[in-house]
Formats: structure tokens, C-alpha cells, sequence
């Protein structure tokens, strides 16, 4: 809610005046997880041994007096919502109790709504997304998955780049090894791929499975496809490309964007901050520009840490919409997500960790040179 314009949430409280002090502090230790922050003007405190419900109607009007339009109430008291919707005369705010605890009976004919938990999804529909994160569309790896990307208004798709037994760079998350290739499995040429996203416009986001070979010829790659460094994204573990490919990276293209996992800086970061200030440091010098971070709520809890060391964050494996908006609503740099999101009409089915393409079919698209890109097969 705060994040919409000429929208604010206000704290109506039955605490006393002399807790303001301590009620801010404890809220906003909480909120900041949320990167939400409560001002003093919003924290509507009761006067000394006023009664409850009359002290949350004369928020209300103090809200209202500053001119502002009370759009909903919660609160978990039904006695207190019962006083506040008595007083609203003019009948427009929705009051939402939230069903817990209570020490006051609810009645039948309370005009109220009751319910235990709410749903992002429901909040914030999809136009009202915070147009200042990045959302890259996560394992483009075929022909279907990348119909179904450039059918969306997402900009940014993610590729894994790998070399194929034949030596031919291809879009596969899996390694040969791990994975091994079935006879049946039709594999998108990254070439094709680079050609078709350039040609669209969108931007691309490589992860690098490997180092040598498959680095030097993803460069010569995105070079002949012509794409900016604004459109560039280039991300890898810490040991596939070391301090020397990320240096290739920044050297060929100095202003795309280059990433890479951080998650085991996590636990360094709160338990000794020195040596994981050192880690970053190295990281800086070879040329990463963005830390990602694997999406869980406790992940809340270091965005900030990492952001005031000047670094931009990327959040992935984001599972679900739910989850999609929750961690969109932190204001990231990015957000890397499967897309696989049926309540907005995407179908995005992820990169094909542990079975590689299975859900391949072919998809009529042409290359740059009005050749139909097609799978190849070993």
C-alpha cells in the first residue's frame, strides 16, 4: 500500500501517548525486513485512560481532519471496529477484522469483513508492479519457453549457455555429464536463440555454465548479434569463470550488467562482516556489478546489508506469484522468475533442470536470416 502514490497506512493504537517512543521503535525494527518505514505522524496514539474503541474513533478523525479519504480499517477487536463503523457516517471505509484473538464478541450484524490472512496476488495486479526492478523470464531454453517470453511484455530473458558434446554452443541447464543428452531431445542453438531475442529487442541474461571455449565463443556471439551492453546480463558461480573470465567479461563489455550467487555470503555476512566485506571487495575488482541471492523470506533480512555496501541485488528461484510479488515488493534491481504465473495468463516452465527440454515442441519462428531455427540433434 505505500508503495502507491497518495497512499499511506496509518497506526491507530490503543497504546497510550508516554509509548510512542518504544511502539515506533519495535514496529519499525519489524518493518524494516519489509523495507517499510512508519513516520511519527501516522502512529495515532490513545490519551491516558481513555477508553479503547473511543480512542480509535478519534484517530479515524484525526485522519480525516488532516483531509485525507480512510479507505479501510483492520483490526482484530470487534467492540473497536463496531465504534469506528458507527461512526462512519458516510459509509465508504471497509473494515476487515482480522480473526485472532479478540476479547470483545463479535455480533452476526457487524458490517464487517472477517478473514485470517489476505493474498498478494489480489493487492497488486499486474500493471501495478514496481516498473523500477528488472523481471527476467528464467530458463529460455526452447523453442516453447521462448514463444511464450516474447508473447509477454517481459524484457529480459535468461539462457544457460553450455557446450555440447559436438562442441556447438547450446541453451541446456543440465550438464552432459549429469544429465546425459536422449536421442529424442531436440536442443535450441544459442546462436538462434541470440539472434531471434536481438532481433525482438528484449534483452538477454546469460548464465555461464562453463568457462574457456564456451566463454570466448558466447562473446563472439552476443557480438555478432548486436546487442548493446545495456541489453547484456552476463552471470556465473564464483569457480566456473574465477577472477579471470569475469575480468574477460568486464573488459569486453564494461558497461552490461555481470552477477553471481552469493548465497554462502549469508551466514558470513552476520557472523563476521570483515570477511565477507573482503570477499566483496575481490568481487568488485573482477568486474561482478550485481549479487544474487536465492528468494526466502529470511532473505529479507540481508537485502539491506548488501545494498548499503553500494551492491545491486537480484533475487531468483522465486517459486510462485505469491512469492513473485513478495519479493518484488522489497524493490530489488531484479527479480528472476519461471513466470509460471496461470492467474496473469504466463506458462513459462522453467529451464529444464533434471529433464532437459522434455516439454519441447516446435514452435514456428524464423532466424535472421529467414531460415527456420530449429532444434538440432546429436
Amino acid at each position: 500500500m505505500q508503495l502507491q502514490s497518495r497512499t499511506h497506512v496509518a497506526l491507530n493504537t490503543g497504546r497510550p501517548e508516554r509509548l510512542r517512543e518504544d511502539t515506533l521503535e519495535s514496529l519499525n525494527t519489524v518493518a524494516a525486513a519489509f523495507r517499510v518505514r512508519f513516520p511519527v505522524s501516522l502512529l495515532l496514539m490513545a490519551r491516558e485512560a481513555a477508553p479503547v474503541p473511543d480512542s480509535k474513533v478519534a484517530g479515524l478523525r484525526t485522519l480525516q481532519a488532516r483531509g485525507m479519504r480512510v479507505l479501510a480499517v483492520v483490526d482484530n477487536e470487534p467492540e473497536n471496529l463496531r465504534a469506528m463503523a458507527t461512526s462512519d457516517i458516510g459509509g465508504e471505509i471497509l473494515f476487515l477484522h482480522a480473526d485472532t484473538i479478540s476479547s470483545s464478541q463479535r455480533r452476526h450484524d457487524d458490517a464487517v469483513v472477517r478473514g485470517r490472512d489476505y493474498r498478494l496476488r489480489e493487492l497488486v495486479p499486474e500493471r501495478r508492479l514496481p516498473d523500477r526492478v528488472q523481471f527476467v523470464w528464467h530458463g529460455v531454453n526452447d523453442t516453447v519457453n521462448l514463444g511464450r517470453f516474447l508473447a509477454a511484455p517481459v524484457r529480459w530473458a535468461e539462457i544457460d549457455v553450455r557446450r555440447d558434446p559436438f562442441g556447438r554452443l547450446v541453451l541446456r541447464h543440465d550438464g552432459f555429464d549429469e544429465t546425459p543428452w536422449r536421442r529424442d531431445e531436440p536442443v535450441l542453438p544459442a546462436e538462434s536463440a541470440l539472434e531471434w531475442l536481438a532481433a525482438s529487442g528484449r534483452s538477454v541474461k546469460l548464465d555461464l555454465k562453463e568457462d574457456g571455449p564456451t566463454l570466448t565463443e558466447s562473446l563472439r556471439l552476443v557480438e555478432m548479434a548486436g546487442f548493446g551492453d545495456d541489453r547484456l546480463w552476463f552471470n556465473a558461480d564464483l569457480p566456473v569463470l574465477g577472477p579471470r573470465g569475469f575480468r574477460i567479461v568486464r573488459h569486453h563489455h564494461p558497461g552490461s550488467t555481470v552477477s553471481c550467487p552469493v548465497d554462502f555470503l549469508v551466514p558470513l555476512l552476520a557472523t563476521s562482516a570483515e570477511a565477507a566485506d573482503e570477499v566483496l571487495s575481490r568481487m568488485r575488482e573482477w568486474g561482478v556489478t550485481r549479487l544474487s541471492l536465492s528468494w526466502s523470506p529470511l532473505v529479507r533480512s540481508v537485502v539491506d546489508g548488501f545494498e548499503d555496501r553500494g551492491w545491486e541485488i537480484n533475487l531468483y528461484g522465486v517459486p510462485d506469484l505469491e512469492s513473485f510479488l513478495d519479493a518484488s515488493l522489497l524493490l530489488p534491481t531484479s527479480v528472476t522468475a519461471d513466470f509460471n504465473f496461470p492467474e496473469w495468463g504466463y506458462f513459462g516452465h522453467g529451464s529444464g533442470e533434471g529433464s532437459p527440454n522434455a516439454a519441447t515442441t516446435a514452435f514456428p519462428f524464423t532466424g535472421a536470416a529467414g531460415e527456420p531455427a530449429a532444434s538440432v540433434r546429436p
